[in-house]
């Protein structure tokens, strides 16, 4: 089977984000999508109304979150984290991953080559980490170059892929997705890890980023 996975959408709980959890699904069950992540910026209050309008709408979600890496105290990047069970603490790589494997979570280094939001400042850092997959494609990564570069690096270090729309606006829900192949949805974390994916889609527009700071700042919710 094929499942088409937006996994990396902001809900109103990211403060530069405004759709409330269920605007998201909606959006996602219009554009055909069968899966989606929740992955607000450090914090899970988006992941109980999410899971409570996927059971109403039938369209499965994953509790996920992105993270800040630092490295002595700089800010060296972002990790999108899935199949989480609670909140992950930002920290340095290394903390990081330890937090994600104790929960049996997944994680991906978000938008690596980016020019607009944190690329990924430490590539030499990833051989020490196997099990950690590239965000192929990033909806909010408006540079094709950016994101061709993210899927050679994951080519190049045989690692699993992941790809999202980076929304934070209803209008962007599955602008980028995955295509994942597996034999059933209890395989799918195994696929993700395995590389047997395909990113889709085509980034939203520079404009998104603006409008959508401007008013989640406000307190504007869809």
């Amino acid at each position: 089977m094929v499942i088409r996975a937006d996994l990396h959408v902001h809900s109103c709980y990211s403060p530069d984000a405004v759709s409330r959890p269920e605007t998201i699904l909606r959006k996602a069950k219009e554009r055909g999508l069968d899966l989606v992540a929740i992955t607000d910026h450090h914090c899970t209050e988006g992941w109980e109304e999410a899971l409570t309008a996927s059971r109403g709408l039938d369209l499965p979600v994953i509790p996920g979150e992105e993270v800040r890496i630092r490295e002595g105290g700089i800010p060296v990047g972002e990790l999108v984290c899935l199949f989480l069970k609670e909140r992950i603490e930002p920290g340095s790589l290394a903390e990081v991953m330890r937090q994600v494997r104790e929960q049996r979570a997944i994680a991906a280094v978000a938008h690596p080559f980016s020019l607009h939001r944190f690329a990924f400042r430490r590539i030499d850092l990833l051989a020490l980490y196997p099990d950690l997959l590239i965000e192929v494609r990033n909806g909010r990564t408006y540079s094709p170059r950016a994101n061709r570069r993210a899927l050679l690096l994951a080519q190049g270090l045989g690692r699993g892929m992941t790809a999202g729309s980076d929304a934070h606006l209803p209008s962007e829900v599955g602008c980028v997705w995955l295509e994942v192949e597996a034999s059933d949805w209890s395989s799918l974390r195994e696929a993700l890890c395995g590389g047997k994916a395909r990113p889709c889609g085509v980034p939203s527009s520079p404009l998104h980023s603006l409008f959508s700071g401007v008013l989640g700042r406000a307190g504007f919710r869809i």
